[in-house]
This record gives C-alpha cells, sequence and structure tokens, in this order.
C-alpha cells in the first residue's frame, strides 16, 4: 500500500498522463494498462487513484 505523500505524488502524475493523452479533448480516454505502463507504478495504486480522483469529480473513469 502507498504512502500519504506516493498517493499525492500517484494523483499529480495521473492527472498529467491524462491531460496529456487527451490533448483537450475530454471524448478520448487512456486505459488503465496504458495509465500504469505511463507511470511505471504497482498494479493497484492507478486503481485506488483513479478511484479517488473520480470521487472528487476530477475524471470520469469506467
Amino acid at each position: 500500500m502507498a504512502t500519504l505523500r506516493e498517493r499525492k505524488t500517484y494523483r499529480d502524475q495521473v492527472l498529467r498522463v491524462l491531460n496529456e493523452a487527451v490533448e483537450g479533448n475530454r471524448l478520448l480516454g487512456i486505459t488503465g494498462a496504458q495509465l500504469r505502463r505511463d507511470l511505471h507504478v504497482p498494479e493497484q495504486d492507478p486503481a485506488a487513484t483513479c478511484t479517488y480522483l473520480a470521487g472528487e469529480g476530477l475524471i470520469t473513469a469506467d
């Protein structure tokens, strides 16, 4: 399990990667596999991060 500091870092990284991937078009997306590959983090951490960010209304996750 990630520390609070790591989780905050993951949140920033996820938002950065998503922003770059969609290039301003909210209809585009990125898969979880792509996200894990781009971030180089343990598998469960991006999922938890995306769940948090979706709960905050910052992203939409399927």
